[in-house]
């Protein structure tokens, strides 16, 4: 059994006839270091019922969980139509302390949130970091 670690030209160490991309090694831990350094979770409120509001602006590589607020009297509406509008007949209706969770959204902002009731929203967090 091949046993033995060398460095080709090729940037490719070898061990029992198994090659591990150093680039890619250094490529994944740098990525997982600017995503610890961004904010993993967040609230979101409407100040205004009726006025559709990004999510966020950060990006989402991963499962994202959205839950209404344990507090919210009115529905919570999230989503985006495909003419980029939100609203109580094109969203997906929360009530207070109900979850959905999008396995890849790409950005908060790709998601809209609306409101029954003014200053009533969400709170959200990555699942994978």
């Amino acid at each position: 059994m091949d046993t033995d670690f060398y460095l080709n030209p090729g940037l490719f160490f070898r061990q029992s006839s198994v090659f591990i991309s150093v680039y890619l090694w250094f490529k994944h831990f740098a990525e997982r270091i600017v995503t610890m350094s961004m904010a993993i979770s967040g609230q979101k409120t409407v100040a205004d019922a009726g006025t559709e509001v990004a999510l966020g602006a950060q990006p989402v590589n991963g499962p994202l969980m959205v839950k209404a607020l344990p507090g919210n009297t009115g529905a919570i509406y999230l989503g985006r139509h495909s003419d980029g509008t939100l609203g109580s007949t094109t969203g997906l209706a929360l009530s207070a302390g109900e979850v959905v969770i999008f396995d890849w959204v790409g950005s908060l902002a790709n998601i809209l949130l609306d409101a029954a009731v003014s200053g009533e929203g969400v709170s959200w967090i990555l699942l994978a970091a």
